[in-house]
């Protein structure tokens, strides 16, 4: 079943259902699947790319990334598609290319304990959508 999703009234993509339809590409080998950031030093932006599941969801989530296309595996098997993300159509995300402020990249003096692809970039945190805002004293 595709069901077409269609960019929301602002022109923003529904992000959650994209983190949902992330999946490694069985059609390439762990060597194979890469991530890249670059950037040049006139550069305000880091242009990243990755192939990783991980890391492409926690892409998908930072509420600084700007996504340029999503890699997709489509419903018929063709593999590897490039989309723009006001075109994704329900199919398996396989990678992602965009944009992230390049004051969002740091090189830490010291090494993550952890050293899981995917820890490089930070966990988006959980938003609370069901409570009300919060009310000033004089309101």
């Amino acid at each position: 079943m595709t069901r077409n999703r269609q960019p929301q009234n602002n022109g923003a993509v529904d992000r959650e259902l994209l983190v949902e339809r992330v999946a490694e590409d069985p059609e390439l080998q762990p060597g194979e699947k890469e991530t890249t950031f670059h950037f040049t030093k006139p550069d305000d932006r880091i242009r990243v790319y990755s192939e990783e599941a991980g890391i492409t969801r926690r892409l998908l989530q930072h509420p600084e990334f700007e996504i340029k296309q999503l890699r997709v595996t489509t419903e018929d098997g063709t593999w590897g598609k490039r989309v723009k993300p006001h075109r994704f159509d329900d199919d398996t995300i396989t990678g992602v290319e965009g944009c992230i402020p390049i004051g969002a990249l740091k090189v830490r003096a010291g090494s993550r304990s952890n050293s899981g692809h995917a820890s490089v970039v930070s966990k988006a945190a959980k938003k609370t959508t069901n409570e009300a805002p919060e009310k000033k004293n004089n309101e």
